[in-house]
């Protein structure tokens, strides 16, 4: 459970003041991609997520599909409230404007030992093409010159 607000903090209608997590709801991941690359990501594109915490916890890397996916630069409000901290939106900020990409995590017994909160790196799979169409393109575009 998370608190948004403590004792005698003002608040208005509509602001979150807990989060409370489900253990019976699956597990999700919350990544901000950059804009300039956000835009091609779109639903159901795969992802292999690598929480800061793997190594520590004996898991090696998380699979998962896009299930939400920006299509507007999320807001500093957004930032906050995801991340749980004024700072950490900031250095994400700082870097330039940042799409929110929501991640359904597949089932896996790892899960088990990964906990809401962690930093994460993650890789999503914006394109599939064989390896050989690739050289043929490559070949192809040459040709033209």
């Amino acid at each position: 459970m998370d608190v948004f607000v403590i004792e005698g903090d003002e608040v208005e209608q509509g602001l979150t003041l807990l989060n409370v997590e489900s253990p019976n709801r699956p597990l999700q991941a919350i990544i901000f991609v950059p804009a300039d690359d956000g835009y091609q990501v779109e639903v159901n594109m795969d992802v292999q997520i690598t929480p800061a915490t793997a190594l520590k916890h004996g898991v090696d890397h998380l699979f998962g599909t896009v299930s939400e996916a920006g299509r507007f630069p999320a807001s500093r409000l957004v930032l906050i409230r995801s991340l749980q901290s004024e700072e950490r939106a900031s250095q994400f900020l700082s870097l330039g404007p940042v799409l929110k990409v929501v991640v359904d995590l597949a089932e896996a017994k790892s899960l088990e030992k990964i906990h809401s909160g962690p930093p994460c790196r993650a890789r999503i799979t914006v394109d599939k093409r064989r390896p050989i169409d690739l050289v043929l393109a490559e070949i192809g575009g040459s040709r033209s010159h």
